[in-house]
């Protein structure tokens, strides 16, 4: 497994033939819009959305995914910028093989108990 960062929340994932990419829609940082191509798009809320391919798994938001070995939750969180509002963020586990990553992305600095359990 690879990870390299690409700038604001972007985070390109790859394993094997695949790619998982966080926050794929950079343009609205001045940076470039990443992977176009990928496997999957992961996007801890709706700003950083970006132009995908038809063959791209665009995941945006809490539940449990399965994109070929790979298992993924979604777990709902609130943004930092609205920390008593409605939870419009989206913290992802990624677990394949034996290996997990965790995606926070733009959200508040501290995670609640039930959100530390569902990370595991």
């Amino acid at each position: 497994m690879e990870l390299e960062y690409k700038g604001g929340d972007c985070i390109i994932i790859s394993h094997k033939k695949d790619e998982y990419v966080s926050d794929p829609g950079l343009s609205s940082l001045g940076l470039n819009n990443q992977s176009k191509n990928a496997t999957v798009h992961l996007l801890t809320q709706k700003l950083f959305e970006a132009p995908a391919s038809e063959d791209t798994v665009v995941i945006n938001g809490p539940g449990e995914y399965e994109v070929n070995d790979c298992s993924i939750k979604g777990i709902a969180a609130h943004l930092h910028a609205y920390p008593d509002g409605p939870k419009h963020g989206t913290i992802y586990r990624l677990s394949v093989d034996d290996v997990s990553v965790v995606v926070l992305g733009h959200i508040v600095a501290t995670l609640e108990e039930q959100q530390l359990e569902e990370i595991g």
